[in-house]
């Protein structure tokens, strides 16, 4: 018996870390080639069992995951302040500020570069760090959240005025960037010429917030 098993050992096995032989078998288990080196037969020999994390192996067992594709392109256009805004979120972060920080959390938006960093205890708290940054960015920008269209639009925009009903106290505004004359009340901050309003269309700002949604008139 011991004339056989003597014959079955090689005469020179073959010397390598544990973690060369898993590179070298294909990213075997290492628990197999742990047992491959205990056996004779093997061939192998392992002179350190240190076992180490393995980058590729990790990227290969990543999944991609769906990308959303509605609020990319042309719908979220990055030529517009406030329509693509990227968030990070860092921590936990040690050692912790002296208000018991650990999370850092940062917004910035594609067109203006604005950056905005908030620090937090607790990851859950970016929710609210969000509405926050939506705040001081709408203020600084002269921005309003639409719900609806889950975007941002300007608060105000320059408009013309060409008339004025009585009546109903409402505005006839032409809008140059849209090309289109709509009906609204919500005009401010009319700079009047030396004729009448009525007699000389006139420059105004137009509250878009408030007038979304008002009647349109086609342009003359």
């Amino acid at each position: 018996m011991s004339a056989v098993d003597a014959d079955a050992v090689p005469s020179a096995a073959v010397t390598d870390t544990l973690m060369g032989f898993y590179a070298r078998f294909g990213h075997l288990a290492l628990d197999t080639v742990e047992r491959m080196g205990k056996d004779p037969a093997s061939g192998i020999e392992i002179t350190d069992r240190t076992r180490r994390p393995c980058l590729v192996c990790a990227q290969g067992k990543q999944t991609r995951a769906r990308q959303q594709t509605k609020d990319n392109g042309a719908h979220a256009p990055i030529d517009k302040v406030g329509e693509v805004i990227c968030s990070d979120l860092k921590g936990p972060m040690t050692p912790m500020d002296h208000l018991g920080n650990r999370y850092m959390v940062n917004f910035i938006d594609h067109k203006s570069n604005c950056c905005q960093v908030f620090l937090a205890k607790r990851k859950n708290e970016a929710a609210k760090m969000l509405q926050e940054f939506f705040v001081k960015f709408e203020k600084r920008f002269d921005l309003f959240s639409d719900p609806g269209k889950r975007s941002m639009t300007q608060r105000a925009c320059e408009c013309v005025t060409v008339g004025k009903d009585d009546p109903t106290k409402d505005y006839k505004v032409y809008l140059p960037s849209e090309r289109k004359v709509i009906t609204t009340r919500h005009v401010q901050n009319i700079l009047v010429g030396e004729k009448t309003l009525n007699e000389e269309p006139t420059t105004a700002q137009l509250l878009t917030a408030a007038a979304n949604g008002e009647k349109e008139e086609s342009a003359a």
